[in-house]
């Protein structure tokens, strides 16, 4: 539906993990596994998840009423694609006797193709149930300051400051570099929530995203204050250890759902907290660690 029809807003299932991605997570049975912080299990079809009533759209009665669902089609409708071609470059076999940036493989791209992943990027960032959360914390605080005897926040209200957060952040992703991480060892999982520090529409200093595409690639965008240009795009294959570390961030960013295809994580306590974690100004050792050794690959 176009945001061009407002006031005919039918109730709908939008979904924060699309479907052109989720379905790069099925085993053998075309079924995901989603496990939250008790320890339940539930294997279904991946449409069935990552979904929330009404999430893009904007109930305010009469001809007011919008969705912007639409802003995603683009970028939906390319995704299947689009996560194809990125498992198709070729990698580098795993080593842990050796650096990062001996490991890492460049590629020459179209700055197209580099900003249709920002795109993707961007796009699940503001459509997590994990930036929902910031953006309702962030709106009640100032709700209570302004006196407001009740200041929990509706869906509209969330919706609202949702409705143009893709335009204003997905420009932030231009001018890094990506590193396409592949795993042969074991799988990645996936979460409501996952590493970024650029949910901002000014995100300042080195900014990071760590986003897992399906259970054996992950992508990694990072552009520091200071840095060689190129190459812009990289590939590497992580040891079985690298991608552990990974995931446990997808437990620290994540709340109440966690995904994966065939090989069940061990739930970190952080994760069994069942809250929104992240670390100080969301600096990572290891990660900070991994990023410096891979800006001082040259190609």
């Amino acid at each position: 539906m176009s945001e061009a029809n407002i006031g005919m807003i039918k109730t709908g299932l939008h979904h924060w993990w699309p479907k052109g991605l989720s379905g790069f997570w099925v085993g053998d049975d075309d079924c995901v596994t989603r496990i939250t912080p008790q320890g339940t299990e539930l294997r279904s079809p991946p449409a069935k998840f990552g979904g929330i009533t009404n999430g893009h759209a904007i109930k305010l009665g009469g001809p007011w009423s919008y969705s912007f669902e639409s802003k995603f089609d683009a970028v939906d409708s390319r995704l299947p694609y689009l996560t194809t071609e990125l498992l198709a470059f070729e990698a580098k076999p795993s080593n842990d006797t050796e650096s990062i940036k001996d490991r890492l493989e460049a590629h020459a791209v179209s700055e197209e193709f580099l900003r249709e992943i920002g795109l993707t990027l961007a796009s699940l960032i503001v459509r997590s149930p994990r930036h929902r959360n910031t953006i309702a914390l962030t709106t009640e605080y100032y709700r209570s300051r302004m006196g407001f005897s009740e200041p929990e926040v509706s869906k509209n209200l969330i919706n609202m400051n949702l409705a143009h957060k893709f335009d204003l952040i997905g420009p932030n992703f231009s001018g890094g570099k990506y590193i396409i991480a592949y795993s042969d060892e074991c799988e990645f999982i996936f979460g409501d929530g996952f590493y970024t520090n650029m949910a901002h529409e000014h995100s300042i200093g080195h900014q990071k995203t760590v986003t897992p595409i399906t259970p054996v690639m992950t992508v990694i965008y990072t552009k520091p204050t200071r840095y060689s240009t190129q190459p812009k795009l990289m590939t590497i294959r992580l040891t079985k250890q690298e991608v552990l570390s990974f995931n446990d961030l997808v437990q620290i960013y994540s709340k109440d759902q966690l995904f994966y295809r065939s090989q069940k994580p061990v739930l970190a306590e952080s994760f069994v907290r069942q809250e929104f974690l992240e670390f100080r100004y969301h600096e990572v050792p290891w990660l900070e660690g991994f990023l410096a050794d891979a800006h001082q690959f040259r190609g």
